[in-house]
């Protein structure tokens, strides 16, 4: 009974514990966004009308930017990453054009239950590699 008793409650402790504290729990789903030319996100667009609410960070880190947008809405970024994406093909002039990828994939890892708000900001789970 006694051993029972303790892994039932070791269970129930991982359990606890899960995503906020390691984010490569299968219950923290990472998810990606590739900004667009000529579009600001929506950390971005909050940050250039609301940019006394950011203070303490490093105004031109993106990721700093985006992780206190979002803590500011209740959502928790346990990680997240920045890196370039080729989007235009080898020898060809890079794409000038609004729509086109600004040239880095941001990709973050969250909770499940704040995945939905982040896909309606224009994440994607296709987007983690």
């Amino acid at each position: 009974m006694g051993k029972a008793l303790t892994t039932i409650l070791a269970v129930s402790l991982l359990a606890m514990v899960g995503c906020s504290k390691k984010p490569t729990a299968p219950e923290c789903i990472g998810l990606g966004i590739a900004p667009s030319k000529c579009e600001q996100t929506v950390w971005e667009a909050d940050y250039s009308t609301n940019s006394e609410n950011y203070t303490g960070i490093n105004q031109n880190s993106e990721l700093e930017i985006m992780e206190e947008y979002y803590d500011h809405n209740g959502i928790n970024i346990l990680e997240s990453d920045r890196r370039p994406i080729l989007h235009d093909l080898p020898g060809m002039p890079p794409c000038p054009d609004c729509g086109c990828s600004r040239g880095y994939l941001i990709t973050v890892r969250v909770s499940e239950k704040d995945t939905l708000a982040l896909i309606n900001d224009g994440f994607s789970s296709s987007l983690v590699f």
